[in-house]
């Protein structure tokens, strides 16, 4: 599943918006579709796993289903 950073005061957010370069490497480059399933990190922590539920000319839209905290495993390279 692809990951994409989102910025961390996004996350309170049930739904968010992807942008600029990133919302066009999912339309044009994956070519990624609503009902698809990507995974989002902010970068403090906290992975979300998220549907693309709508994409217009300028941004993507993605519904937050889960969040989980991720931990670096001891001894990690």
């Amino acid at each position: 599943m692809r990951s994409f950073f989102i910025d961390p005061s996004q996350a309170t957010n049930s739904v968010v918006a992807i942008e600029q370069s990133e919302a066009h490497h999912i339309k044009n480059v994956l070519r990624l579709k609503p009902g698809d399933r990507i995974k989002l990190f902010d970068g403090t922590g906290f992975e979300y796993e998220g549907v693309i539920i709508k994409m217009s000319a300028a941004q993507v839209d993605v519904e937050i289903r889960s969040k989980v905290r991720v931990t670096l495993r001891s001894g990690a390279q």
